[in-house]
């Protein structure tokens, strides 16, 4: 029998949210793993997200398949390195629920500013639990929680908030009224990041099975999605995001930035009345495209 360390797992990395794929040893391998440890493979994953202001709720169901003629017996753990610990799991083993433990893992980099080295230190904090694979073994294995999503505030640029540096910028740099229309547009820009990290998958044996991992605002479906980025194909369904992978061994990771206030239908028509009362707008103008754009993709 052979004993070792399995990561499953949430990751958290400024300046967003992300919640992260299984890892095998992950004290050993870390987020980013670099080696196999184990025989065990993932047959299947299915990670459903959905989207909120204070909360995203998570359900992960993952399909682990010992193929090996050993027993297999592991520790098996959700990380988050970022202060925001996931809220509230529930892990569910073969139907069963299990306990679990937490312990943290502290690394110290050391970077160079203005010429001096700084140390900075990484927080790991893991949701542990043990498992055992019998020779030929199927298990299921189901985690539930939530996390806060990353709150991206004017100091944080993103492909949509950038919009509403370039609307302030640009009435202040002309010394425009900032009209009622135009401040509702400001207030309406409001944004949230999360995402999935699937890298820490590449650690199991062979290739990931296959993955669906669907992400939508409970309220606004897809309309809630303001920005999403992943190497990976996506389908935009009207209540959701999916990516469907199959065979594949994860080299990057799928990123959601979504307004939880306001619906894209909604903002659009904020945006044409801002419009109206300063048509010379150029900053105006362009996010109001950015919007058309999202609007047309998603009923493609």
């Amino acid at each position: 029998m052979r004993t070792f360390t399995i990561a499953l797992g949430l990751v958290l990395l400024l300046p967003v949210f992300a919640f992260a794929d299984a890892a095998p040893d992950p004290l050993n391998k870390g987020i980013r793993p670099h080696r196999r440890t184990s025989n065990v493979q993932m047959s299947a994953e299915r990670v459903d997200l959905l989207l909120g202001k204070e909360r995203c709720m998570v359900t992960a169901t993952f399909l682990f398949t010992n193929p090996s003629k050993q027993t297999e017996t592991m520790e098996v753990g959700f990380p988050s390195s970022y202060p925001g610990e996931i809220k509230d799991a529930v892990v569910i083993v073969a139907g069963k629920p299990v306990q679990t433990r937490n312990s943290t893992e502290t690394d110290i980099v050391t970077e160079e500013f203005k010429g001096l080295p700084v140390e900075k230190r990484f927080d790991t904090h893991w949701l542990l639990w043990d498992m055992t694979f019998a020779a030929g073994q199927t298990k299921e294995v189901t985690v539930s929680y939530w996390v806060e999503p990353f709150d991206n505030k004017d100091f944080v640029s993103t492909p949509y908030t950038r919009y509403r540096t370039n609307i302030r910028e640009e009435f202040d740099k002309k010394k425009w009224n900032v009209r009622p229309e135009v401040e509702r547009v400001l207030e309406a820009i409001d944004s949230r990041t999360t995402g999935y990290v699937l890298m820490t998958g590449a650690g199991w044996s062979d290739v990931i099975g296959e993955a669906v991992i669907t992400a939508g605002h409970p309220e606004y479906g897809i309309d809630g999605v303001r920005w999403f980025s992943s190497d990976y194909d996506v389908k935009v369904h009207k209540q959701s995001l999916t990516w469907t992978l199959k065979n594949f061994e994860p080299d990057a990771d799928i990123f959601v930035e979504f307004n939880p206030s306001v619906s894209l239908t909604d903002e659009i028509q904020l945006a044409e009345a801002a419009l109206k009362t300063r048509s010379e707008s150029r900053a105006l103008q362009e996010y109001l495209a950015y919007l058309r754009i999202l609007a047309k993709k998603n009923n493609s």
